[in-house]
């Protein structure tokens, strides 16, 4: 039995890209970068990027 990396190897690309690859919108990258406070030239991994996205789906609308 082969042996799995003990660390698979990390992308990091900027936000924008990652917005991209999943097909979002310009507003939907814009909020999420403004609701995690990153400028949209910020890299980041492809986790820590799906992990933001899905706290700004899953947020509390309204007041």
């Amino acid at each position: 039995m082969a042996k799995k990396k003990a660390e698979e190897e990390i992308t990091l690309k900027p936000v924008t890209d990652w917005a991209e690859d999943a097909g979002l919108k310009k507003w939907q990258m814009l909020a999420v970068c403004r609701s995690e406070r990153w400028t949209s030239d910020k890299q980041v991994s492809k986790a820590e990027f799906n992990a933001a996205f899905e706290r700004f789906e899953s947020r509390a609308m309204g007041g």
